[in-house]
């Protein structure tokens, strides 16, 4: 499907770094938003600084994406559907506010009403495969809404496990008011450091996944060398490449532009 304008209806800020926008568009339908919505990807689309209209990319007569010039390009982000009201034609998406504030910072935090932004997508990857016995769920503050919606899809009767790396400051209290209410019990929080051996790593080798791995569903999510360390660990362990989700959404000092080869060249590994 070609990409289209979403308007801002509403801005929510919620704490922790962290604002809530609801994007709207007549284009946003059940038909194009599936019911297994929860964590999908979406592309967002925002002006560069020079510009002052947005130009989107389109497709051909072949449903080749046709991109516009350099200088009218836009910049692209990759977000999580937290929401969608097919009533109203909305989704919710949750944005972090970095400390650097790029494009898409900027705009969350700067947003009003009636603002405007692009939007493609859905992409069609799942985090997990519900019918799994087990579930481990880990990521960062850029991952949490998706984590979230997901975790919402599966039942208490579950077995689900959360890790999650927030960076000193984070207000813990805060993030699980927003995101994990009522699921304390499975969330574990642990300090963002930024490093090849995360503190997740031994949570993981806690979970002695080697003696059940086929009963288990994993989703790894947030910055670089989180999710590559703990997708090196399983891989060496021979767990199923099906039942793994392991996308890194981000890499501490870089941006979108710089680290989205690397990201790919990861993915494809």
């Amino acid at each position: 499907m070609s990409a289209i304008i979403l308007t801002v209806t509403s801005v929510t800020p919620m704490g922790g770094a962290l604002n809530r926008l609801v994007l709207s568009a007549p284009g946003l339908t059940s038909e194009r938003i599936p019911k297994f919505y929860q964590g999908l990807h979406i592309k967002l689309f925002f002006k560069q600084p020079h510009q002052t209209e947005l130009a989107l990319p389109k497709r051909d007569e072949n449903n080749k994406i046709v991109w516009p010039a350099a200088d009218k390009k836009p910049l692209a982000r990759t977000y999580s559907i937290v929401d969608f009201d097919a009533e109203n034609h909305s989704i919710t998406v949750d944005f972090v506010l970095h400390r650097d504030f790029g494009i898409a910072s900027e705009f969350a935090k700067l947003a009003k009403p009636g603002d405007i932004l692009g939007f493609a997508g859905p992409g069609l990857i799942t985090m997990v495969d519900p019918t799994a016995k087990q579930h481990l769920l880990v990521g960062d503050l850029s991952a949490m809404p998706a984590i979230a919606a997901v975790l919402n899809t599966l039942t208490d009767d579950d077995s689900v496990r959360v890790f999650i790396e927030l960076e000193s400051g984070c207000d813990q209290a805060l993030i699980t008011q927003h995101y994990f209410t009522g699921r304390e019990h499975q969330v574990a929080f642990v300090e963002q450091k930024f490093a090849d051996k995360s503190q997740i790593l031994e949570l993981v080798s806690n979970l002695n996944i080697a003696e059940t791995k086929q009963n288990w569903s994993i989703a790894l999510a947030g910055e670089h060398l989180t999710v590559v360390s703990i997708r090196k660990y399983l891989r060496q362990m021979d767990f199923d490449k099906k039942a793994l989700y392991a996308v890194p959404y981000w890499r501490n000092q870089q941006n979108e532009e710089t680290y989205h080869a690397e990201r790919h060249e990861v993915m494809d590994t």
